[in-house]
């Protein structure tokens, strides 16, 4: 079937159907008995390096509202009461530059375009093989023509003309770092629609005395994934008791330890996060107030002061110390341009509205509806021409 011939055939289904067997699709995903998740048990964990603890544990919260429901809210939240006729308008094919092993973009990505009624091809990153081929099956049992306008491509990356042929596309969808996004614009028709989810990060904010229950939960946003994706906090700042948030993190971390052992680490991220450590053990020495605490699969550093400092990821966070919550702009100005969510107790939700991240609460970082602005730009949105 061709790109255009798939095209026809998945626009004759109107939205509402493309919804509900996208939907359905979404739902078998988050199914803890049904095949396509005992299938992404199965083959995630060997091909992206995450524990079967860990993957369990991230989709079983991640992908509690990736159904139907959530699907339909997407629609109606981003193209509202004219929703058919803004589909109508779909690219005539997209195309999927994924990143990174966490899946739920990738089922995202591809959904979006279907539900559209755009087909979609993707090539899956070497990172996570799995995803895409779970989401394309799931589909095509609900819809064989919907299955069949997905379009799965392996090639090298280094084969530059393989690369540009796939991105002859209406639209892409591209993830990555700044330099990876550079690339991929460059090698797209300068006329297509270029939807780019670039370098994201997250953090946590808490006030008041340490809590055991809310460092628990900022425990879990850590570990999930280890913290690898965009919605992973790097941080954690607090108003007050930097050293018992730091002792309770601490703790949390080590319970997860156990629970959902941390995955395979190559060897530049270990020497990264023994770096880390060593520079802070350095900085502790000279000032008492900087604290040093680590497992092996994971560390919490317990900062002097609000000064932002880079995290190298798997189960690293640092806490820092803020005079009070109006010394928070300050301290994130510098990663305010790459803010994705910031995780706080509800009562500092009011506090934090003037951002332009998503706020949620501790132990929901990793847990999106599938509503949310990503990125500030939305998810169907972007594929549509603005008039």
């Amino acid at each position: 079937m061709t790109n255009a011939d798939a095209g026809r055939a998945i626009r004759r289904l109107t939205l509402a159907e493309r919804v509900e067997r996208v939907g359905a699709a979404l739902s078998a995903l988050s199914d803890p008995g049904g095949e396509a998740h005992r299938r992404l048990l199965d083959e995630l964990p060997a091909a992206t390096g995450f524990s079967t603890e860990s993957v369990r544990a991230g989709l079983g919260l991640a992908l509690a509202e990736f159904n139907w429901t959530g699907l339909r809210r997407l629609v109606e939240g981003e193209l509202g009461a004219e929703a058919e006729r803004a589909a109508a308008r779909a690219p005539a094919s997209t195309a999927v530059i994924p990143a990174g092993a966490i899946p739920m973009p990738t089922f995202e990505s591809l959904a979006a375009p279907l539900v559209l009624g755009s087909p979609v091809r993707i090539r899956p990153g070497s990172r996570d093989p799995v995803s895409a081929r779970v989401f394309a099956d799931a589909v095509a049992s609900q819809d064989a023509s919907l299955g069949a306008a997905i379009s799965i491509v392996d090639f090298d990356h280094a084969d530059e003309s393989a690369a540009r042929a796939f991105l002859d596309a209406d639209a892409v969808i591209a993830f990555g770092g700044d330099a990876t996004i550079a690339h991929l614009r460059r090698m797209s028709r300068p006329s297509c629609r270029f939807v780019a989810y670039g370098h994201r990060l997250s953090v946590a904010v808490v006030s008041g005395q340490a809590d055991a229950e809310v460092a628990a939960a900022i425990a879990r946003d850590v570990s999930h994934w280890d913290q690898l994706g965009c919605l992973s906090p790097l941080a954690l700042y607090v108003t007050e008791d930097a050293d018992g948030w730091s002792d309770l993190l601490a703790a949390g971390l080590e319970r997860l330890a156990s629970d959902w052992p941390r995955g395979t680490i190559p060897m530049e991220a270990a020497l990264a996060t023994r770096h880390a450590r060593d520079e802070a053990a350095l900085r502790q020495a000279a000032d008492p107030a900087t604290r040093v605490l680590s497992g092996r699969d994971w560390t919490v550093v317990r900062e002097a002061d609000a000064t932002w400092r880079s995290a190298p990821l798997h189960r690293f966070i640092r806490v820092h110390p803020l005079a009070g919550l109006d010394a928070l702009d300050g301290a994130l100005a510098p990663v305010a341009s790459f803010l994705s969510s910031v995780a706080a107790p509800l009562a500092l939700h009011s506090r934090l509205s003037g951002f332009g991240f998503r706020r949620c609460l501790p132990g929901d970082l990793q847990a999106p509806p599938m509503h949310w602005n990503h990125d500030g730009i939305g998810t169907l949105r972007p594929l549509l021409p603005s008039t």
